[in-house]
């Protein structure tokens, strides 16, 4: 009787392990998604409350910034973003222990997000890219996706957000076409800063 329990708990552990497993995967990307929307939301108010600046200039925008991670720690010090490090997070890449200053910058092993260079809110389409998940590697918005073997997501897919907000997680098989998408057929050759 003993072996027939042991058995049925055997089987029921491995119908449900891959559910539970995705469920999990699921709830990881919509953290992602809802931290890379809050992102991007915050650098566009920031950039649409500020006076209008001349074409080439911007308030919120990477500026001389070498990394996502020194862009994102100028605009929690200049009060565009909250400073705390959850949202610069994701699964496989720690949150800083403290929050993020100018004097605690985040790290680019504490930053899960890249940041398109160049973008101008009143005038480019909405639905270009502006964040993605670090795991996404190319140089420009003009290479093609490129996906890496490191967090959040490995080759399964990336994070993308563009500049309206709109965001959503890409799996690799889609991630081309989706691309050339949000882009369009001749995308600007805009860098993506690393973390």
């Amino acid at each position: 009787m003993g072996l027939i329990v042991l058995i049925g708990v055997l089987l029921l552990v491995a119908i449900l392990t891959p559910a539970v497993r995705d469920r999990i995967e699921g709830a990881r990307r919509t953290q992602a998604i809802a931290n890379g929307r809050d992102i991007v939301s915050d650098i566009v108010a920031a950039e649409f409350a500020a006076p209008y600046a001349p074409p080439g200039e911007s308030v919120a925008m990477p500026r001389d910034e070498s990394t996502t991670s020194e862009f994102l720690t100028r605009m929690v010090s200049e009060g565009h973003l909250q400073d705390d490090p959850r949202q610069f997070a994701a699964h496989g890449v720690s949150p800083a222990e403290t929050p993020v200053s100018a004097d605690r910058p985040l790290r680019s092993q504490n930053n899960a997000w890249r940041i398109v260079v160049g973008h101008d809110v009143h005038t480019d389409p909405p639905n270009l890219p502006m964040l993605i998940t670090r795991n996404l590697t190319q140089s420009t918005l003009a290479d093609p996706p490129q996906l890496s073997d490191q967090p959040p997501f490995g080759l399964k897919g990336a994070v993308v957000v563009s500049l309206s907000g709109a965001a959503r997680f890409i799996e690799a098989a889609e991630l081309e076409a989706e691309w050339r998408r949000l882009t369009g057929p001749a995308p600007p050759a805009r860098p993506i800063l690393p973390p």
